[in-house]
């Protein structure tokens, strides 16, 4: 997929969604006139709204169709058909989980609730081959990682991706030892620096794991403390083995112009960390979630 068509097939998405709210909508019917893989499309979609891409649609449809049981006096089966759905009772299903009441009820007795607005494309920012999300923010509590500490020379790393060739051996020779691993699949590239020097930083190439248990022989453990993060999501159309020193830059620079805008950084804290879940990552697909400590 060429990065400069990424937020044009976004868009078209988002605008098919809404031209066709009125029908029945499957992944396969949105695929098919945006011309991008569903796994693809699906991926991007969770990652900018935080819902599936169904659920997106669906959340949409029982949006809009708020509007018409206040201001029209069409039947809720007459409401229900206008927004593609084939049977009433599915329409009251859905709007149920959805706003925790019947549509009935919310017609004689309108109250707030959280509504899904229209996906907005601007949360992407597009790079060589991949995109960047706009930070989404959470609290993490204290857990610990086990792995191998390496020391990284900052131009060793920027001439011969010398993290990316460590976090690749890891992943492939040597999380095995691992036996007190939580989840063998997610890796997790800990960074930290000694203010002193700007030559260098460790990185600790690892897993979470229990930390109840020995560590193999030449394996480290750190205890990450708990934090609030901003998380900045790089999405690759090409495999996770191919993530470098470069694609990092990328998302450090949008990840500080940023921060000096947003969100504060915690000064405290001289550490970050890389998150990889490689079981929904593919020949064509990886997401890196960048953990920054924040206020």
């Amino acid at each position: 997929m060429k990065s400069k068509h990424i937020k044009e097939h976004v868009k078209n998405t988002i605008e098919f969604i809404d031209g066709n709210i009125d029908k029945p909508l499957s992944i396969d019917d949105i695929a098919a006139n945006i011309y991008l893989s569903k796994y693809h499309l699906q991926r991007l979609f969770k990652s900018i709204t935080g819902k599936g891409l169904i659920e997106y649609t669906r959340s949409r449809k029982l949006t809009e169709s708020l509007y018409e049981l206040v201001n029209s006096d069409k039947t809720v089966a007459l409401v229900s058909k206008k927004f593609g759905f084939k049977y009433e009772q599915s329409y009251t299903r859905a709007f149920k989980t959805e706003f925790s009441l019947s549509p009935s009820e919310f017609r004689q007795n309108p109250k707030s609730v959280n509504i899904t607005p229209k996906a907005d494309i601007s949360l992407l920012t597009e790079l060589e081959n991949s995109v960047i999300i706009k930070p989404f923010h959470i609290f993490r509590p204290s857990f610990t990682l086990g792995g191998i500490l390496n020391k990284v020379e900052l131009r060793e790393n920027e001439k011969n991706y010398k993290a990316t060739n460590v976090a690749i051996d890891f992943f492939y020779n040597h999380r095995q030892h691992l036996t007190n691993a939580i989840n063998p699949h997610i890796y997790y590239g800990y960074t930290y620096w000694d203010t002193t020097s700007n030559e260098y930083t460790y990185y600790l190439t690892s897993l979470e794991i229990d930390n109840q248990k020995e560590l193999p022989k030449d394996f480290e453990s750190c205890t990450v403390p708990a934090s609030n993060y901003s998380v900045f999501r790089l999405i690759g159309f090409f495999p996770p083995e191919e993530l470098t020193w470069r694609h990092l830059v990328d998302i450090w620079n949008f990840k500080d112009d940023y921060l000096l805008k947003e969100k504060p950084l915690n000064r405290s804290t001289h550490y970050q960390f890389e998150y990889i879940d490689m079981s929904i990552c593919r020949d064509d697909y990886c997401e890196l979630d960048l953990y920054i400590p924040v206020v």
